[in-house]
């Protein structure tokens, strides 16, 4: 059995601020060193106007933009697709631009909300944990001895999972810049311009 004493603080300090100002609740903040924008916005990535939502009623645009958004497809693929559209008028690239960040805007949306509820449940196995070994402690009232057994098996079990989950999370950060810089490289081949 791992030293008792150490374990809530090092559970505290793996899980982060967030976890720190509220260990208790569903809502336990964001765990990772950057906190992302809440909602990409076009017109950081296209400059020209563009009606944004009209390109959901071109099928030509809205059956590209199903085709190269996704992660599944090839960057390389996608990009070297949206490149050969340089001779298309700026009007029908802007579309396709509006587009993309939708799309991949929703799917960046959904990863950061999946962030937050990894948090919140890493967040309740942190206090579990906290009070087990509290529980184990506690002077008065100690629990009998197969009833302590199956306490610090708990315990133990918990603080495994915890940790286990906790070395994925700088993967898990990672997916909303993953994103956005897969976005921000396909509007770049769709700026592009025709080679001579």
């Amino acid at each position: 059995m791992r030293p008792i004493g150490f374990v809530a603080a090092g559970l505290l300090l793996m899980a982060g601020p967030a976890w720190a100002q509220s260990s208790a609740s569903t809502d336990a903040g964001w765990p990772c060193d950057v906190e992302p924008k809440a909602k990409l916005e076009l017109s950081d990535y296209w400059k020209q106007p563009v009606a944004s939502e009209a390109w959901r009623s071109n099928a030509e645009v809205a059956s590209l933009v199903s085709d190269v958004a996704p992660r599944r497809v090839a960057q390389d693929e996608a990009v070297a697709r949206l490149s050969a559209l340089a001779t298309r008028p700026a009007a029908f690239r802007g579309l396709v631009a509006a587009g993309l960040v939708e799309t991949i805007d929703a799917e960046r949306h959904s990863i950061i909300v999946g962030i937050k509820r990894f948090n919140a449940r890493q967040a309740l196995l942190a206090t579990r944990i906290e009070s087990s070994y509290a529980q184990l402690e506690a002077p008065k009232g100690a629990p009998v001895e197969a009833s302590k057994a199956a306490l610090e098996e708990q315990a133990e079990w918990d603080t495994r999972i915890f940790e286990d989950r906790q070395k994925m999370l700088p993967v898990i950060c990672r997916q909303p810049a993953v994103l956005e810089a897969r976005l921000g490289a396909l509007i770049s081949a769709l700026k592009s311009t025709p080679k001579p």
